[in-house]
């Protein structure tokens, strides 16, 4: 209410805070878009648009899950909108026409919709009757869904028709309307959302798909211009232009050339990409130089930025009537390296490192900060380099996530942004002749949903803990020193070095072994609550059995977890994170059931060696790799059971081990070591393709109950999951075996098993869709064909050096709240997540954004969801021995020499980003 009142007071065209005064000709407004605010999504002939679509097949986009079907209801509320309007004395009203409310089907040859005519001539009508201006949108954002498997705004076909609608709009209501905007923010069309809603699938990849998008916006604008100036205004005098979103780029060092040069570059390329264009003459030089370059060097014939022709050049130029700014953001840029050559992305063209300065001040949204100055700026930008054209600024707001009326900030930041509008005016002589305020009404902010910020309190709880993590055998080296016994990973990569993939080992590694004092001095620089690590079972038994403790393994590992203690670091210790001692190879590793009785004397003897000081156990890392990826690769096992069958061994013993394990530790030690211990297990998120189907729903399932649910079942719940069971001994049967090649638990092994956990370890690394495809045919038996269904994932996902890692962080949420939803809540501890990159470079933008967007999953998942999350450890502290990849997949915050004997570790830019997260608690 107070915001009301105070707008109400604005438009009598004062300044509050200078005296100024706004000219008598300067329209104040207010706006809103069909989607956001009208509901009815599916009432009276209205078609489905891409944004229905999205929230119904894929609501894990949206903040919290929620859609605009009913939203404000304005479809039914539209006369107490106007209400709402009249009671602030604005001059005109700005709102969007839904493409599909009109033409259901988005074909202007087709069905056109009586009913949502109708609407739209009362809202205009009742507007004018109450002396209010209709200022209206034709497009934003939401595109008819029959354009969406087309690849939308990618495909040149959509511009002819988006000119018929503008046709028929203007034919409609342009004896009315004398104010059009043909499309909102092209950029955020473009860029922002690109692929990931309807259901697109793009035919062109990031880095290609934007300047796509671009170029078919820029020629469908420019095709509704002329249809209007040649068909229209001479009869209905009104005007027509596009609304850009303008971000304000700031470089961070003022008296820097290169910082200057890369903000301008920037505004190039969020700006005017799409406006030079309209207002000049083709895109900006130095968009076409740039992508130019990078396309060549990434091996294209061509550059990736499409290049209009004569003719288009000339159609397109000086068609607007007026320019159209949004504006919300300002960044800032300096200068760093050039990005290596790897996917194409529009990021990476437009160079620079890029960030906020968190000191400017808040508001309810995170990414919305309130400067003022960024406006006249951007005001006084436009001017200078395009002639000075009459400009509206078509939204401006703030954002709050309370449900409050006294809303003093909101107050304070119009008061600013019409005083720097005003300045603008008056000192700067910007031709600036409208303002309108975002928005009249709380509404669905997109993929923000009704949440329309991150909370005030948008920390993780006193409690949270954040660490960091590696394992004994990729970090530690000194593989035949003081006694250490070998492992299988020693055998292996010693015998069979052809199957890493630079040739690699672990013998010195990161050297932890010598330099885990080092180690802890970054782990203590980071500030971080926790340090996972591995206990390697052949250093403290050297060939597995406990005939014989090696004491210099004993005493690394106490000084190791002494030294943490002492700077307040909580060491997670893992038993076994995939180092068997060689020893048990030849019995056949993990598929002979001998090895329970030894890994549990292994157990017992850690607990009565570090249990006085650890709280937190994990008793097997990973069982699935175990079992299911690396089965015979590692030591020199020959297995006894083919695949298909040696899976199921494996898993079957390896939870029974872990069940040993815990009970040990539950009869024996927790009474007076008072710790907790569980079993960490990777969850790859399968998401099904199509949530509307219920084939790949149960497929995607399906194949979570066999990469997750066979470990997490008998240990949460009873036994396997029952479409394991079924699926494995159906098709067992078909294959003639004798019985299922699933081992089957007895009454009192099931009973053992359940409840062994006091919180669950969770790994996440993978997101994919899933979706069902025909029942395999017979063969040889694979755990794969058991779990059936096709499993892919988005081309358009931001991936890393790591192929099968994409930055997908609702993945992360999803699995959290499945788990929160299938296993009764229970406590979880993020063991692992991170991010691989393939060079030696320490400016990793990428790993950044991937902390940033899976620590605020795991926040949503906890904060909104009510998962019981208690912890994230970042993979990895430091560089290391990634397995069959070698030393060529970097997951480190510190980057390691690994061709410097003394294995020299250097602080990438991600440390400081991660030591901001552990100290303000926020991400950043």
């Amino acid at each position: 209410m107070l915001f009301l009142i105070t707008f109400v007071c604005l438009v009598v065209r004062f300044s509050q805070a200078e005296p100024y005064k706004f000219p008598d000709h300067f329209k104040f407004g207010v706006a809103t878009s069909a989607y956001q605010i009208e509901g009815a999504w599916n009432v009276d002939g209205k078609g489905f648009h891409i944004w229905d679509m999205a929230t119904h097949n894929h609501s894990h986009l949206i903040l919290d899950g929620s859609n605009a079907d009913i939203t404000c209801n304005s479809y039914y509320k539209w006369e107490e909108d106007i209400d709402l309007i009249k009671n602030l004395g604005v001059d005109f009203y700005r709102f969007s026409i839904s493409w599909a409310r009109i033409f259901p089907d988005g074909y202007v040859t087709n069905k056109i919709n009586q009913v949502g005519i109708d609407y739209y001539n009362k809202i205009i009508n009742t507007l004018l009757e109450h002396n209010i201006e209709p200022v209206v949108t034709l497009y934003h954002w939401d595109l008819p869904q029959i354009f969406s498997p087309l690849g939308a705004w990618t495909n040149p076909a959509v511009i002819e028709h988006f000119a018929s609608y503008a046709r028929k709009m203007f034919q409609l209501f342009g004896d009315r309307v004398k104010m059009w905007i043909t499309i909102n923010e092209p950029r955020l069309v473009c860029q922002v959302f690109k692929g990931s809603i309807g259901d697109i699938t793009l035919d062109f990849p990031l880095g290609i798909a934007e300047y796509l998008c671009a170029h078919n916006i820029v020629k469908a604008h420019a095709e509704a211009y002329h249809i209007y100036d040649k068909e229209f205004r001479h009869i209905q005098k009104g005007k027509i232009s596009i609304t850009v979103d303008m971000t304000w780029w700031l470089p961070e060092n003022a008296s820097s050339k290169e910082d200057v040069r890369l903000a301008e570059q920037n505004m190039q390329f969020d700006i005017g990409l799409y406006v030079n264009p309209i207002l000049n003459y083709d895109y900006p030089k130095v968009v076409i130089d740039r992508v130019a370059e990078r396309s060549r060097l990434e091996g294209f014939p061509e550059s990736r930025l499409p290049k209009f022709s004569y003719q288009e050049k000339n159609r397109i130029s000086g068609t607007y009537d007026f320019l159209g700014i949004n504006h919300y953001f300002t960044m800032i840029v300096k200068a760093s390296q050039e990005p290596p050559v790897s996917k194409s992305d529009i990021d990476i063209d437009s160079q620079g490192e890029k960030f906020r300065d968190p000191n400017w001040e808040p508001t309810g949204l995170e990414i919305f900060k309130v400067l003022p100055e960024s406006l006249r700026n951007v005001l006084k930008w436009v001017k200078k380099t395009y002639h000075d054209p009459e400009i509206y600024i078509t939204e401006n707001g703030y954002a709050d996530n309370r449900e409050i009326i006294d809303d003093d900030e909101r107050i304070n930041y119009f008061r600013k942004y019409l005083n720097a509008t005003v300045n603008a005016i008056i000192e700067d002589k910007v031709n600036v002749v409208a303002y309108t305020a975002w928005s009249l009404m709380d509404n669905f902010e997109w993929i923000l949903g009704y949440e329309h910020t991150f909370s005030l309190e948008w920390k993780f709880p006193n409690d949270f803990k954040l660490g960091v993590a590696t394992a004994s055998y990729q970090i530690e080296g000194a593989w035949n020193t003081d006694g250490r016994g070998a492992s299988i990973w020693d055998t292996f990569t010693h015998n069979r070095s052809v199957l890493i993939k630079d040739g690699s080992n672990g013998d010195v590694a990161c050297n932890s072994y010598y330099k885990w004092e080092e180690d802890v001095e970054m782990a203590k620089n980071l500030g971080v609550d926790s340090y996972r690590i591995s206990l390697s079972w052949s250093r403290i038994l050297p060939d597995g059995t406990t005939r014989k403790i090696n004491q210099p393994g004993v005493d690394f590992y106490n000084r190791l977890i002494n030294k943490l203690l002492e700077n307040d670091i909580e060491p997670i210790v893992t038993l076994y994170h995939w180092d068997l001692p060689q020893k048990f190879s030849a019995w056949g590793g993990w598929t002979n059931p001998a090895v329970i009785n030894y890994f549990a004397h292994y157990a017992r003897t850690a607990f009565g060696l570090f249990g006085d000081r650890v709280r937190t156990w994990i008793t097997l890392n990973e069982p699935r790799l175990i079992c299911q990826a690396y089965k015979g690769l590692v030591g020199d096992v020959t297995s006894d059971f083919p695949l298909g069958t040696s899976e199921y061994m494996c898993a079957h013993n390896l939870l029974k081990a872990h069940a040993e394990a815990y009970h040990i530790y539950d009869k024996e030690f927790r009474r007076t070591q008072k710790g907790k211990i569980s079993i960490t297990l990777d969850f790859t998120w399968t998401e099904p393709a199509n949530s509307s189907n219920p084939d790949d729903v149960r497929a995607a399932n399906q194949n979570i109950q066999f990469d997750f649910g066979i470990y997490a079942n008998p240990i949460m719940k009873f036994d396997y999951p029952k479409v394991v069971i079924d699926r494995v001994a159906q098709r067992s049967r078909l294959e003639n075996f004798p019985e299922s090649r699933l081992p089957k638990f007895t009454l009192a092994e099931k009973l053992r098993i359940k409840g062994t956990y006091d919180y669950i370890g969770i790994n996440h690394y993978i997101t994919l869709y899933g979706r069902s495809s025909p029942e395999p045919p017979i063969s040889d038996p694979h755990i794969d064909l058991d779990a059936a269904g096709e499993r892919f994932s988005n081309p358009n996902w931001e991936g890393c050096a790591a192929y099968w890692i994409k930055i997908v962080p609702w993945g992360l949420r999803n699995l959290l709240k499945w788990i929160k939803n299938t296993y009764r809540n229970p406590e979880i501890l993020i063991t692992e997540n991170g991010y691989a990159n393939a060079g030696d470079e320490l400016e990793d933008d990428g790993r950044i954004r991937y902390y940033r967007s899976y620590l605020n999953a795991t926040l949503q998942a906890i904060l909104e969801d009510g998962v019981n999350v208690k912890g994230y450890l970042a993979w990895s502290i430091m560089d290391n021995f990634e397995w069959t990849h070698g030393y060529t997949l970097k997951f480190g915050l510190y980057h390691v020499n690994f061709t410097d004997p003394n294995r020299t570790r250097t602080p990438r830019k991600s440390v400081e980003y991660f030591k901001n997260v552990t100290r303000t608690r926020t991400v950043g």
